[in-house]
């Protein structure tokens, strides 16, 4: 139920366009009857229906909450990934009318600070760039404000580790375009920043020479995640 999430704000999504926008439904009722629905239904594993209870109780909150977000998001033509995404991440983040402007950087990813002190040695170690990056670095990477380009020794083995951090939900939804749009990570052989299109194929190929897993990644955010606070 990884993804169960963006399954059950989809499905909000598919409900407020067709009860509120098109039939005149009350948002109230709307919200209310959405949770209603799903708030009980036949889970096998306690873990499962505890992580259901919860997704439920985080929808209802946004839903009846933060009526900005939901006319914002639920009233476009569609609703991906990554319009859950980052629906969620200004949720979490940001109170009413604190609306992001058009300057305002886009969040790599969401760290502790024991967690980017565990990153900043384990990409020394790994040695995934031409130089030692420090911790202030690796913060401004994360948050998307990096000036000065961090240079990948192996554009495959940085994009791959990265996709790690996002398997895990570390990192946002549409992690390679934030890295490109703002120029963060460049290429040693090139000397240029590496593009959406440049990491997705790094990516591949890595995953294509060495396997679908990558043991010293695996174990890494294993560490990672116990940190989480």
């Amino acid at each position: 139920m990884k993804n169960e999430m963006y399954t059950l704000l989809e499905e909000a999504y598919k409900v407020y366009q067709q009860e509120v926008l098109q039939e005149g439904k009350l948002h109230r009722r709307f919200a209310n009857d959405f949770a209603y629905r799903h708030f009980y239904i036949e889970i096998e594993s306690e873990a499962e229906a505890q992580l259901h209870i919860k997704n439920i109780s985080v929808i209802y909150e946004l839903l009846t909450e933060r009526l900005d977000l939901v006319k914002e998001f639920f009233t476009q033509e569609q609703f991906t990934q990554e319009d859950c995404e980052l629906m969620l991440h200004r949720f979490n983040t940001q109170e009413p009318g604190d609306s992001p402007s058009p300057s305002k950087p886009q969040m790599l990813g969401y760290f502790t600070d024991q967690q980017i002190t565990l990153i900043t040695d384990f990409a020394k170690e790994q040695k995934l760039f031409k130089k030692e990056v420090s911790k202030e670095e690796f913060k401004a990477l994360f948050a998307g404000t990096l000036e000065t380009p961090l240079t990948a020794n192996h554009n495959g083995l940085v994009a791959c580790f990265l996709n790690y951090l996002r398997d895990e939900q570390f990192l946002v939804y549409p992690w390679q375009k934030v890295i490109a749009d703002r120029q963060m990570i460049c290429s040693k052989s090139t000397g240029k920043p590496l593009s959406r299109e440049n990491l997705k194929n790094a990516l591949s190929s890595f995953k294509s020479s060495h396997g679908v897993k990558y043991l010293p990644f695996e174990e890494f955010v294993k560490q990672l995640k116990e940190k989480e606070e």
